[in-house]
């Protein structure tokens, strides 16, 4: 049964495919890997954040993790002119994400050129000191699904969200959304019969 080698590469073809998608999950990157967000010193040197940034491969959904300590800040922009300033008090689009806790998520959320940069000390941890970086975001696949809204409180109460420096949670996207398990499910279901039809043929050819 020679004729079905053909077959039998199609279905291997196939299930590489489908594999790809169930492994494609989102990237999550370390801003300055073990280092971490922080100025580069004598010991610490082999921190570029725009020769680190520029070696990505970034797509849609896929995450930024900054870790660093209070001195330093997390600032996210789209607008060349505030990133070139490293000052962000005069655009109001631009998001201040940095936390007491030392740690910050960004999803990117937006396809092309994304800016961030470490306002703190007037900027000049930014513009002296090399805490800024440029991203190129490709679509990718896509944005994860968008969850469904919770329920409004029905009190009406405020969740108390304190907007003393350094605590600007408030302004950082949400966590990437759980994967929808139903169309996971389904490829799951493809896969298991592409590769048992390919090992029953393979035992046939």
């Amino acid at each position: 049964m020679r004729n079905s080698s053909p077959l039998l590469l199609l279905l291997v073809s196939l299930w590489i495919q489908i594999a790809s998608q169930l492994v494609g999950a989102y990237t999550t990157y370390i801003v300055g890997g073990d280092t971490g967000w922080t100025i580069p010193t004598a010991s610490n040197t082999i921190v570029n954040y725009t020769a680190w940034a520029s070696s990505l491969t970034a797509s849609l959904g896929d995450s930024l993790v900054f870790r660093y300590d209070p001195s330093h800040t997390v600032v996210q922009t789209n607008n060349l002119t505030t990133y070139q300033s490293c000052d962000a008090t005069a655009d109001d689009e631009t998001l201040q994400i940095w936390s007491s806790s030392g740690s910050s998520t960004v999803m990117l959320t937006t396809t092309g050129t994304t800016y961030f940069f470490c306002s703190a000390d007037d900027g000049s941890h930014c513009r002296d000191s090399g805490m800024r970086f440029a991203i190129q975001v490709s679509f990718g696949q896509g944005l994860p699904a968008t969850p469904k809204a919770a329920p409004s409180p029905q009190d009406g109460s405020d969740d108390g969200d304190d907007l003393n420096f350094p605590n600007f949670d408030k302004f950082a996207p949400p966590p990437p959304p759980p994967a929808d398990s139903s169309s996971a499910s389904l490829r799951c279901f493809q896969l298991a019969w592409v590769l048992a039809a390919a090992l029953v043929l393979g035992r046939l050819a």
